[in-house]
């Protein structure tokens, strides 16, 4: 709940999305993991969260978890 009023206040941080996507992950909640890895994502910005966020671990993920829901 604290990172999803955390996204409302500030809709474009990418850290709280990716942190989100986490926490659905491990929660076994995969369609809004899912969901919030895509916008990590569609909103990078490889100047400003290079060293935040692997997207290469996201991307992974993100095939992963395609993979167990089709």
């Amino acid at each position: 709940k604290l990172l999803e009023r955390a996204i409302e206040i500030e809709p474009d941080n990418i850290g709280y999305k990716y942190n989100l996507a986490i926490a659905y992950d491990k929660n076994a909640q995969y369609d809004k993991a899912l969901t919030n890895y895509t916008n990590v994502v569609e909103k990078y910005n490889y100047q400003e969260d290079e060293n935040l966020i692997s997207l290469e671990q996201v991307q992974s993920r993100i095939n992963a978890i395609r993979g167990s829901l089709w």
